[in-house]
């Protein structure tokens, strides 16, 4: 028997063998390259100019060019399916950042937020509490579609905002400052029911005038509400999206447990996409409840997963110990951030002080014309 060695295969392997290479001089760098030659002007200017129409063809390519608004490419009654044909639908209308002047480093009418902006921001919500938040495939709980199409609150009202009424409203409660540069619109903020009673005042006269005229206003308002103890966990921001035939889209998210897309198929599948204007009302009455609560019960949760489709007594194990304080509604707050535009159709006019002020005269003049149609028929009779 012959046994072969660890040596002898190396020394008899089949592989080809490298030739011998001659030994290099220490002292022998490299062959040197020719220099490139500088750029010609004519080069220069071709190099600028392609540049230049490749950032053009970019900025035209977003949904904002020139200070457009994505809503009023799409017929009316085609908006909502506008939305939910885009799976990333938040976080494509959250990647724009607003219009920056050329001479601060801008270009056109937009840039689009870098990678590295995104990831720095998303954990806290960015600077204004509106970035969405980072993508993670690997949650568990909200991951892959869900993470990609975003679940954050703010982001999704920011992304609803923008789309129905431009970026600059949308930006328009980023800071004090923006605040007070906004035109002055109907809305506000407050401690308890009232405010709700003051937003429920308004929609039952916007209704009343819609029902006059035989076509409602055009309008989206931005919500939300909080607790006393500041606590995230039942604090909540959405819009409602008001519709020419007097119906409401109610469009929002809710960080860590599900999507705007998630939430519109679900509405289709409940038939709750045109909510009719008396739902609304039982849905604010659902929300005065919870400023009502002494403590956490079935009727509170029955009624928070209502309006905003988070079971909490599943979500958060709600402790018994943790006081009303954490867990009852405190403020509640709304404006009327815009009338939106349609194919076809120019934005809705915005002067809600005006059209208060002829509420009282179409309603009369809508009761004087029914009175003479009755007097009319008694008389035919």
């Amino acid at each position: 028997m012959v046994v072969h060695t660890l040596a002898d295969l190396r020394r008899t392997g089949d592989a080809p063998r490298r030739p011998p290479q001659p030994p290099r001089r220490p002292n022998n760098p490299p062959p040197r390259q020719a220099p490139r030659p500088p750029l010609s002007p004519l080069h220069k200017v071709l190099l600028a100019a392609g540049v230049l129409v490749a950032m053009l063809l970019k900025a035209r390519s977003s949904p904002f060019y020139g200070g457009a608004i994505p809503a009023a490419s799409v017929k009316l009654g085609g908006h909502w399916d506008d939305i939910l044909r885009h799976p990333s639908f938040t976080r494509k209308m959250c990647s724009y950042t607003r219009t920056t002047p050329w001479w601060r480093g801008g270009f056109l009418s937009l840039r689009e937020k870098s990678f590295r902006e995104h990831v720095e921001a998303a954990d806290i919500g960015g600077e204004h509490g509106h970035e969405p938040e980072p993508l993670d495939t690997d949650d568990n709980q909200v991951g892959g579609a869900e993470s990609m199409a975003v679940t954050r609150c703010t982001s999704t009202q920011f992304a609803v905002t923008a789309y129905f009424c431009g970026l600059d409203v949308a930006h328009n409660r980023d800071s004090a400052e923006d605040a007070a540069k906004a035109p002055s619109v109907i809305g506000g903020q407050g401690i308890g029911e009232s405010e709700i009673d003051k937003f429920e005042s308004w929609l039952k006269a916007m209704h009343a005038l819609g029902e006059a005229r035989g076509k409602h206003p055009r309008y989206v308002y931005r919500l939300g509400v909080g607790t006393e103890g500041s606590e995230a966990g039942y604090a909540h921001v959405w819009d409602i999206v008001a519709q020419p035939d007097g119906t409401f889209y109610w469009l929002q998210s809710f960080v860590g447990h599900y999507s705007l897309p998630s939430w519109m198929r679900q509405s289709d599948a409940k038939g709750e996409r045109d909510l009719l204007f008396e739902t609304v009302l039982h849905k604010l009455e659902a929300l005065r409840e919870l400023f009502r609560i002494v403590a956490w019960d079935r009727a509170a949760n029955a009624n928070y997963l209502r309006l905003f489709n988070v079971d909490m007594d599943r979500a958060r194990r709600v402790d018994k110990r943790e006081t009303a304080m954490h867990q009852r509604l405190h403020h509640f707050s709304w404006d009327l951030a815009c009338g939106y535009p349609a194919a076809g159709h120019r934005t809705e006019p915005l002067d809600p002080a005006a059209m208060v002020a002829s509420l009282g005269v179409e309603i009369a003049a809508a009761d004087e014309e029914e009175e003479g149609e009755e007097e009319e028929a008694e008389s035919v009779a």
